[in-house]
């Protein structure tokens, strides 16, 4: 699949990995992280976050 692809995603999970990215968003930004320091310490792609 091209990293241009768009995956379609159930309205159910939709909402469910918003939130979850949300959530990541408040968490790093209490923690004063960049998203590169997340990914960094996640060991994946910035743009995977």
């Amino acid at each position: 699949m091209s990293l241009k692809t768009k995956r379609i995603i159930s309205p159910k999970y939709h909402s469910i990995l918003e939130t979850l990215g949300e959530n990541l968003k408040l968490a790093r930004k209490r923690r004063s992280l960049t998203t590169i320091q997340v990914a960094e310490r996640a060991d994946i792609a910035r743009s995977t976050l």
